[in-house]
């Protein structure tokens, strides 16, 4: 990926404050687009669908497990089928409280699934993030 391309990024979560937190951290980084951001699986898939209509597809999408609607496993899945064979490049974190052992046996099976991204963990997760992204 050029290093004068900025990243796009798609962050999936209900929770105002942290969607806040993620987006200032993202905006701060001066390595990502103006975020995107959905409360909701379901919202988050038609942003996706639009996305893909616009060739402007994220490169990056953090994903909240625990959501009202449709949750991150169910949009996994949604993801998984619609969306992977396209683009297998897009990383996806999840970024939850669940204890990261629970979460893994629910989110190995999915292979657009990167990594596990703690909510409690300070801004270091962006710096993980970004070696993320320069394995492509």
């Amino acid at each position: 990926m050029s290093s004068n391309r900025k990243y796009r990024i798609l962050i999936v979560e209900d929770s105002t404050i942290s969607s806040y937190i993620v987006k200032r951290l993202v905006r701060a980084s001066g390595f990502f687009e103006e975020p995107a951001i959905r409360e909701d699986g379901r919202s988050a898939l038609k942003y996706l669908e639009g996305a893909q209509r616009n060739h402007r597809f994220p490169d990056v999408i953090i994903l909240d497990i625990q959501m009202p609607g449709m949750d991150g496993i169910e949009f996994l899945e949604w993801y998984e089928n619609d969306f992977y064979e396209n683009y297998p490049k897009t990383k996806i974190f999840i970024f939850s409280i669940e204890n990261p052992s629970e979460t893994q046996s629910k989110i190995l099976r999915f292979n657009a699934v990167d990594s596990f991204i703690s909510k409690y963990q300070d801004g270091s997760f962006l710096t993980t993030l970004l070696q993320r992204l320069a394995l492509q």
